[in-house]
């Protein structure tokens, strides 16, 4: 069944284009896991979230945001029929970024990056502010939460990784990454970074944090030859393994000797 969703995930996100996936049945396991806003409620009847259906933000270009390439907005789809819906399109391009349930499965928590913004949307259909800049977020770019419900954002530009305990405000500093990229909880409930490493690379970049914020690198990835930065994300998979999605490389899962996550 992991394999199965693999493959459906790329499919969707070779569909809708810049995306980031997460599975309705990650609830209460955190997220896994590329002008102004209009708050506003689902573009179709919506009841929920469906345990074993696939959400997907997608980040509409902000250079060439139209209704052909499409706006920032969120999908649903149905592995099982194939069906794809869209449940909601903001009608500008923010860069909306990765996204993780709340551990009590009452919405998913997304970001727009230009927007200094992160948005939840509930399972009442409606999308409303939950954090902004004045809360430390400076162009955010991915979510997560640990097992005991902290949320954890991280920022692009200052390359930080914020920490909201217990979901609350103020956040507090918990790290420096190497770089933009993405982040992913284990079940040891370590955090995961998976992007890239600016100097001297640009390489991709697996580095492991610990929750007191102390960290060691867990693999990197070679450039190529390219001075292009690329955005990797990260996902843990239901067989205990740390997936890594880059462009222009192959899918490389990372075991312990005994097939358990770090």
């Amino acid at each position: 069944m992991a394999s199965v969703r693999k493959i459906l995930v790329a499919i969707v996100l070779g569909w809708v284009g810049c995306a980031s996936a997460v599975w309705a049945d990650t609830i209460g396991h955190g997220g896994c896991g590329c002008a102004s806003t209009e708050i506003g409620g689902a573009s179709r009847d919506f009841t929920g979230f469906v345990p074993g259906r696939v959400y997907v933000t997608h980040a509409g270009p902000p250079k060439q945001c139209t209704n052909f390439w499409g706006h920032d907005a969120i999908w649903e789809m149905d592995p099982v029929s194939g069906s794809v819906t869209r449940l909601i399109d903001l009608g500008d391009c923010r860069s909306m970024g990765g996204g993780a349930f709340r551990p009590d499965g009452g919405g998913l928590r997304v970001v727009r990056g230009l927007n200094n913004q992160v948005l939840e949307f509930g399972n009442d259909g409606q999308l409303s502010p939950v954090y902004g800049f004045s809360d430390g977020l400076v162009y955010p770019q991915d979510v997560a939460y640990d097992r005991d419900g902290n949320f954890f954002v991280m920022n692009f530009t200052t390359r930080q990784i914020l920490k909201f305990a217990d979901d609350n405000g103020p956040s507090q500093h918990f790290a420096i990454a190497d770089g933009p990229g993405h982040l992913t909880f284990a079940a040891s409930g370590n955090l995961f970074f998976a992007g890239t490493n600016e100097l001297p690379g640009p390489r991709g970049i697996i580095r492991r944090y610990r929750s007191d914020g102390s960290s060691e690198v867990f693999d990197t990835f070679s450039s190529s030859g390219s001075r292009r930065l690329r955005r990797i994300r990260p996902g843990i998979s239901s067989r205990s393994l740390l997936i890594i999605r880059a462009p222009s490389t192959s899918t490389q899962p990372k075991t312990q000797p005994q097939g358990t996550c770090w």
